[in-house]
């Protein structure tokens, strides 16, 4: 359904994926996994019944027949940074620094 954010598929029991973070696609743009109903904390493990609820952002912007195959894709949408300041970033040499980097894609 067009708005949904969340499907649920279905896995041979003890198959991997999806997970958070994969891009999924299936109305013609990419959405990212942002929780599951497995509970795992980033990669699914699907249980006996095999149905995992996948939740996504952003929501779809048309309807998916059932039954059609979830297409896990290489991310073909642009996306850009949300801020100027992502390399102002304080660190010594020789020690290891974290980025964080928040992307937004870039809608047309």
């Amino acid at each position: 359904m067009a708005g949904a954010s969340s499907i649920v598929v279905h896995r041979p029991a003890r198959a991997i994926g999806p997970s958070i973070g994969d891009y999924i696609g299936g109305d013609g743009r990419p959405h990212i996994v942002t929780s599951l109903s497995t509970g795992e904390h980033m990669i699914s493990v699907a249980p006996p019944s095999g149905s995992i609820t996948v939740q996504f952002e952003p929501p779809l912007s048309s309807a998916i027949a059932g039954g059609s195959p979830l297409s896990c894709v290489e991310v073909s949408a642009p996306f850009r940074l949300t801020s100027d300041d992502a390399g102002q970033n304080e660190g010594e040499h020789g020690s290891p620094i974290d980025y964080v980097l928040e992307f937004e894609e870039a809608l047309l």
